[in-house]
């Protein structure tokens, strides 16, 4: 289970939409500073996680959020290898096949245009599949609970009085 602190910024139904530091996934990258995946192209660090309100969190909370390690990976997998794997193997195809039909001259522009077409139409149906699941509370991140607030307990410091 991948956990990672976060605060409320917005409510969006059951969802709550909750900003939190890149530590867990990006930490032990070596590319950390100079990456932007998860900002948006941002280049901060920090990122907005839609995340299903168990909890009834309200704005401004900090909270803890959970995610399955094989939620992660699947998004992972399917948001940058397929349309990686779509892009070549069409590409791949498509110029083998020109080539044992006798067009040479072709192959090459035909497979690479087929492979461009191929990473277009992964990319589309990401995109369909995503508002699919958007509402799936099992394929969502989960506000777990609440951020005890650390607050620092202060005694006042008493001193003996001293006569001159």
């Amino acid at each position: 289970m991948m956990r990672e602190e976060g605060r409320v910024v917005a409510l969006d139904g059951a969802f709550a939409i909750v900003r939190s530091g890149r530590k867990s996934a990006c930490g032990s990258c070596h590319a950390e500073s100079s990456c932007s995946t998860l900002s948006g192209g941002r280049n901060n660090n920090e990122a907005e996680i839609r995340a299903h309100n168990a909890i009834n969190a309200e704005v401004g909370d900090r909270v803890v959020l959970e995610l399955r390690e094989g939620q992660f990976l699947k998004a992972a997998s399917l948001t940058y290898g397929m349309p990686l794997v779509s892009f070549f193997v069409v590409g791949i195809g498509v110029r083998a096949l020109l080539q044992s039909m006798g067009y040479m001259e072709a192959s090459e522009g035909l497979g690479a245009l087929a492979g461009l077409l191929s990473l277009v139409g992964s990319l589309v149906w990401l995109r369909g599949y995503n508002r699919r699941i958007e509402n799936d509370l099992s394929q969502q991140a989960v506000v777990a609970s609440l951020v005890p607030d650390r607050a620092i307990n202060v005694q006042p410091v008493k001193f003996p009085s001293c006569s001159v």
